[in-house]
């Protein structure tokens, strides 16, 4: 049984390494300890939206030259909260070694300026991030419309079987200037907290910073899933993984509260009779088709599931 492992709880930027509770991991014995979350629950939400207001004092190119500053510091050469969180990755993901360390190698190119600026224009356009837009003319004579994007106080339960999962939950919640606790998973208890810990320590009274928060508590706790999941501290719940896992929070769902899933997917690749039309064709397509099939060893989300077919 392993247990050297430390998962921190942070809260708008403190940071509480005070270890108290022993849990065990999903794989192969592994276990960690983390604070004692019933002690803190009640300071993670904010139970008052107008302290939002920090983060609209931020412009939308302020908030990327935070992330890609913090870009630059998620380098696993130097950064040891990512070093213990690749560590710990290769003990409980499903995911090869070799495909974690490319993950981790590359963690802070995710952090470029122009692909979170697209981001957000594909999702939701920067200019509704920034203020008010005009809708143009009103079928009622005399009046006009204007929509503007707002952030949410939200809890977001992360899948652990990638990486990524923990930095687009980061790299969104800034962008849209939204008010984070990260529930952390079981299989991957130090990625998010990793990324977070060095938001803390760069910046720890930045508006980014008091805004996301990150804890480890096993689902079902009563003690301290009613105060996390109230709608006076929250709006909406981001919630990765199966049936199981979003079965269990629609228990707390009431108005107020908004759940938005990210439920597994599968994908279908056809091969149609265009693909047998000559060696060249059918090793090219072969190719593909392996990278389709095999994509993050089946684990992650981007895996297909393939039809063959010559009609």
């Amino acid at each position: 049984m392993n247990d050297d492992f430390r998962v921190p709880l942070i809260i708008r930027g403190q940071i509480i390494d005070d270890g108290d509770v022993l849990y065990g991991g999903r794989r192969g014995g592994v276990s960690f300890r983390a604070p004692d979350l019933a002690k803190y629950v009640a300071d993670l939400p904010l139970r008052t939206p107008s302290a939002m207001a920090d983060l609209y004092s931020l412009r939308f190119e302020e908030i990327l030259d935070f992330l890609v500053a913090l870009g630059e510091r998620l380098d696993i050469g130097r950064n040891r909260h990512l070093q213990q969180a690749f560590r710990l990755s290769c003990l409980t993901s499903g995911l090869s070694e070799s495909i974690l360390r490319r993950h981790f190698q590359h963690m802070g190119a995710t952090f470029d300026r122009g692909e979170m600026r697209r981001m957000m224009e594909r999702s939701c356009g920067v200019d509704y991030l920034e203020g008010w837009v005009d809708q143009g003319p009103s079928i009622f004579p005399g009046l006009s419309a204007r929509t503007r994007a707002f952030g949410a106080r939200a809890v977001h339960v992360i899948a652990g079987n990638a990486p990524i999962v923990s930095i687009l939950t980061v790299i969104r919640n800034a962008l849209t200037r939204s008010d984070a606790i990260i529930k952390l998973p079981s299989n991957d208890p130090l990625t998010a907290a990793a990324i977070v810990r060095t938001m803390a320590e760069m910046a720890p009274e930045h508006p980014l910073s008091r805004h996301i928060s990150v804890a480890y508590w096993k689902g079902g706790d009563e003690l301290v899933e009613p105060v996390i999941y109230d709608p006076r501290g929250i709006e909406k719940i981001v919630a990765w993984g199966g049936f199981d896992s979003v079965k269990h929070i629609t228990r707390y769902l009431q108005p107020g509260i908004d759940l938005i899933t990210q439920d597994p997917k599968l994908s279908g690749t056809i091969i149609g009779r265009e693909a047998f039309a000559d060696d060249a064709t059918m090793k090219q397509v072969a190719r593909r088709l392996a990278l389709d099939i095999g994509a993050q060893n089946q684990e992650g989300c981007v895996s297909g599931v393939s039809a063959h077919g010559t009609d």
